[in-house]
């Protein structure tokens, strides 16, 4: 959603556009909003039908895109082989050039990991790169940069200690 002082299509005054990107079944949540280069929207979420960390990008182009519900968005899997069926994912974005990096918690029958992966027009997204393996490592995290540098804040709930960590 985004705020519209001259009038929208939603909320109860009509101050907000609304629009409807992509089904992600009742196991999808975990969002992340950023802005990229040129100011492009970017939402890192988990599909829950696909059980699959995607990122949607805002393409403005009204032709077809991968989106379910909409033609103004780019919606791509950034680790395919990596299924979860839960977590939290985190977004971050230069707007000065192409660099995404997401973070986000692979959670599944045989994985339980705090994982990372970045994206540049060069070389599209790169193989995740596990950041933290353990229980319930990373279900929480918040991604950011510091000079170049990706910096995750998460939770680390093994042995029940409920831990907050920095990597």
């Amino acid at each position: 959603q985004e705020r519209s002082d001259s009038g929208g299509n939603c909320g109860p005054f009509g101050f907000w556009n609304c629009e409807y990107i992509d089904t992600i079944g009742q196991g999808g949540f975990g969002i992340s909003l950023t802005f990229g280069f040129n100011h492009i929207p970017m939402i890192s979420y988990l599909d829950g039908d696909a059980q699959l960390i995607k990122v949607a990008r805002y393409t403005g182009t009204g032709t077809e895109s991968s989106c379910t519900n909409s033609a103004n968005w780019d919606c791509d899997p950034i680790a395919p082989g990596y299924l979860t069926d839960r977590g939290q994912t985190s977004i971050w974005a230069d707007k000065a050039t192409s660099l995404v990096m997401v973070s986000w918690y692979q959670y599944n029958l045989s994985a339980s990991n705090l994982m990372w992966s970045q994206f540049s027009m060069m070389s599209g997204w790169l193989p995740p790169e596990r950041v933290a393996d353990a229980m319930y490592s990373g279900e929480q995290n918040s991604l950011t940069v510091i000079d170049s540098m990706p910096v995750i804040a998460y939770t680390d709930g093994r042995f029940n200690r409920n831990a907050l960590n920095y990597a």
